[in-house]
């Protein structure tokens, strides 16, 4: 079975931790989290000098929906940036990274009635990362 990391905002900053199973809505500090019908895009990895996973990144299209969706991911963390039509999600700051370009499927993305989401994203061969998972304050993953 193919792990996945659940990546969130919390006060700004993006935390991850790694899921086993997709559920069918998560619940976190009281807020519901339901799947958007909506393919963000695949996803590529981004990796420091010493190849070790720091983020991930989207290429947007000119779809209005996607742009929406990224600025208001950019008003939740300063880890989240959008330049040259990609949107970057740094769990590890870093000042320089390379593009592993995987190309992978899969990612889901839950929101909650205040816009705040969810990133579920495939392990595609994340190697070695350069971020601490989180243990406490995780998002539930509620399958009723």
């Amino acid at each position: 079975m193919m792990k996945n990391l659940l990546v969130w905002t919390k006060d700004g900053d993006l935390n991850g931790c790694f899921i086993q199973n997709v559920p069918a809505f998560f619940m976190f500090e009281g807020r519901r989290f339901e799947p958007i019908d909506f393919y963000l895009a695949d996803v590529d990895y981004l990796r420091n000098k010493g190849g070790q996973l720091v983020g991930f990144s989207y290429a947007l299209t000119d779809n209005q929906h996607e742009f929406a969706l990224a600025e208001s991911l950019v008003l939740r963390s300063g880890q989240i940036k959008i330049q040259n039509n990609t949107l970057f999600l740094f769990l590890r700051e870093t000042e320089s990274f390379e593009f592993d370009v995987v190309q992978a499927v899969g990612t889901e993305i839950y929101r909650d009635e205040t816009g705040c989401c969810l990133f579920v994203i495939p392990d595609w061969g994340f190697g070695e990362l350069a971020f601490n998972l989180a243990s406490d304050s995780v998002p539930a993953a509620c399958d009723q």
